[in-house]
């Protein structure tokens, strides 16, 4: 394994372990380039609609659903943290979180098998 490898291994572990909880997902809403995005920064997984925020988000956790049942299905769980870009992260640093927005309700757990991840949701103001 070459240095820089190594060195991206090493970034993606620290950042696992200083922002990473275990059973919290963060999503992010953003719009980019006119469509309403969600984005789960724990395994970067990406939804778009052109309607609402709510409809990426509910799509997001489908999403979401369908790939921890299938980690959990396959005892696949070295390879379920991929950690979204680092802008992301820092996008949710200045982000809004959504349940402080007066047209969002709180947020619902996503229950699979054994496990149950509770979601911490924020708005960005772009991308």
């Amino acid at each position: 394994m070459s240095n820089k490898s190594h060195l991206i291994l090493l970034k993606e572990k620290l950042i696992r372990k200083l922002l990473c909880k275990e059973n919290v997902l963060r999503k992010l809403l953003y719009m980019e380039e006119g469509e309403y995005v969600a984005h789960c920064l724990e395994f970067d997984l990406v939804t778009t609609s052109t309607k609402s925020f709510e409809e990426a988000s509910m799509e997001l956790n489908e999403l979401v659903e369908s790939y921890v049942s299938y980690a959990h299905e396959y005892d696949n769980f070295e390879n379920l943290y991929k950690l979204a870009p680092f802008k992301y992260w820092i996008m949710l640093q200045f982000a809004t979180r959504y349940e402080d927005c007066p047209e969002h309700g709180k947020q619902q757990p996503i229950k699979i098998r054994d496990k149950t991840y509770s979601i911490e949701a924020a708005t960005a103001a772009t991308a």
